[in-house]
């Protein structure tokens, strides 16, 4: 383990002795303790930059000319018949000469700052891009588990009804098994009882009807009346005759006389008076005392059988009505219940058919999807529409750092990485569409989208706004960034930049004088 300050330390005392601009952020970064990347970095350092390994100033001036040396160059320069005649520097040129070094490293100095407030920008627009890509890869795998999760959930919600649905159809299979059975039963044990309610009706209505017995009954009473006020005056007669002859016996006996003959002429008289009226007083009293309470009590018994059969015609009217809207009644539950049968039946017949399409619709659409990954190349994505200036100022900054020895980050500029981070939300959307094409989502949601996009077109019709997803403040950043930018490239364009392309000879003379040993 080494000590990661004596490392720092050494790297960075090594990179001043030889005149090498660094950064301690950047040392510190590729010198970290903590990846293993930063522990082999750490590791080199140490067995290689070192007095021993490391060449000081002067030997690499003595290695430079050595090098000219070995390929012939020196020699060619010493041969030089024109060499001995140059003159030495006066005090004006060598001022002109540190003037001018001065001014170029001045100049340098300014497009080292410019290019380095550029990398610092660029880095920072690389930074911000690297933050956004993260914030929408969290949000699209938010998005697709959200995804999953609601297509898990439906899933399960669409077996949940499928299995309720089949217990249901179990259970309504077994419920009219049992319903139908025991309509049997109640069908043929009211048609029993609705035969003998209509046996008891016949009956009563058959010892209702004694309308010609009433008369006959009444005719016999009449009869039996007159039959009876007959025998009775004919018994009034034997007796009157017994009576007559018993006094005629009598009266021979005690012997005859004028009187005894005058009573029996006179008696005489008077039973041949009475017999005249025996008969219409014998049938008086028979009508009387019979005739009247037979006739009033058939009479009574007629008004009341009238009367019986009027309220029995009543009840079973009542009945046959009742039974009327009972068989009614039950043929409209029969109906009813035949008619929800029907429905039910034809409904768990649509359920298989839906369910065995489906599928048979989902095999084949994964097929299809399956042959069409396998056929099908990735999509390419188009191609960003960035704006010129930056396109520009981002060719030109590189250049520039180049010629500098300064090596961009070794990250993808902005525009690769918008790129790249492009490509690969379109495989994304790709992957996700594919996805989606096996999911029944459009059928759901296909109707509620077009209805969306319909309203958005409504309500946006007249206006002059624009629906769009892009953030306002990130779009007011980005053209801040743009000016910025294009201020920049500006700047850029007005430095000198042949002073780093034309050779300069006198400050190439001077370095060759000077530079010798």
């Amino acid at each position: 383990m080494h000590d990661y300050s004596r490392v720092n330390a050494l790297l960075a005392a090594a990179l001043q002795d030889h005149d090498i601009k660094f950064k301690k952020e950047a040392i510190a970064v590729e010198l970290d303790d903590g990846s293993p990347q930063g522990r082999t970095n750490a590791q080199w350092v140490v067995e290689h930059i070192s007095s021993s390994t490391l060449l000081s100033k002067d030997e690499a001036a003595f290695n430079r000319v050595k090098t000219l040396e070995q390929s012939g160059i020196l020699e060619t320069l010493l041969r030089r018949p024109d060499l001995t005649s140059t003159r030495a520097l006066t005090e004006d040129e060598i001022r002109e000469a540190t003037a001018t070094l001065k001014a170029s490293t001045a100049t340098c100095a300014k497009q080292v700052a410019t290019l380095k407030s550029q990398l610092e920008l660029i880095e920072r627009l690389q930074t911000d891009s690297r933050a956004a890509d993260r914030n929408q890869a969290r949000y699209i795998t938010g998005t697709n588990r959200q995804h999953l999760l609601e297509k898990q959930r439906i899933k399960a919600m669409a077996e949940d009804i499928k299995t309720d649905f089949e217990s249901r159809m179990h259970e309504y299979q077994q419920q009219k098994q049992t319903e139908r059975k025991h309509l049997l039963q109640r069908a043929s044990s009211k048609l029993v009882k609705d035969d003998e309610i209509l046996s008891k009706a016949e009956r009563i209505l058959a010892d209702s009807e004694s309308t010609e017995a009433d008369g006959k009954l009444e005719k016999r009473a009449l009869d039996l009346i007159s039959v009876l006020s007959r025998l009775s005056s004919e018994e009034i007669r034997c007796r009157l005759d017994r009576l007559y002859l018993e006094n005629l016996l009598s009266d021979g006996e005690v012997g005859t006389d004028i009187e005894n003959q005058e009573t029996k002429i006179a008696l005489e008289e008077d039973l041949e008076s009475l017999y005249s009226e025996i008969e219409v007083l014998a049938e008086m009293s028979a009508r009387q005392e019979f005739g009247q309470p037979i006739l009033g009590e058939l009479r009574k018994n007629k008004q009341h059988s009238a009367n019986s059969l009027e309220e029995n015609l009543d009840t079973i009217l009542e009945v046959l009505s009742q039974m009327t809207r009972s068989t009614e009644q039950e043929v409209n539950n029969i109906q009813y219940r035949q008619s929800h049968r029907e429905a039910l039946d034809q409904m768990s017949t649509l359920f298989k058919e839906e369910v065995s399409s489906r599928e048979a619709e989902h095999i084949q659409n994964k097929k299809a999807h399956r042959r069409q990954s396998s056929l099908s190349s990735p999509v390419k994505a188009p191609q960003p529409r960035t704006s010129n200036v930056v396109t520009q100022s981002l060719q030109s900054s590189e250049s520039f750092l180049r010629r500098f020895g300064i090596t961009p980050s070794t990250s993808l500029s902005a525009r690769e990485l918008a790129l790249e981070k492009r490509t690969e939300l379109a495989d994304i959307l790709h992957h996700n569409l594919s996805v989606a094409a096996e999911m029944p989502l459009y059928e759901t949601l296909g109707s509620s989208d077009e209805a969306k996009q319909l309203l958005t077109s409504i309500l946006h019709a007249d206006s002059h706004a624009e629906p769009s997803l892009v953030d306002v403040a990130q779009k007011e950043h980005l053209s801040d960034l743009e000016k910025e930018l294009a201020t920049i490239q500006k700047d850029i364009e007005h430095i000198g930049l042949n002073v780093l392309v034309e050779p300069n000879r006198s400050h190439d003379k001077f370095i060759k004088k000077w530079g010798q040993p």
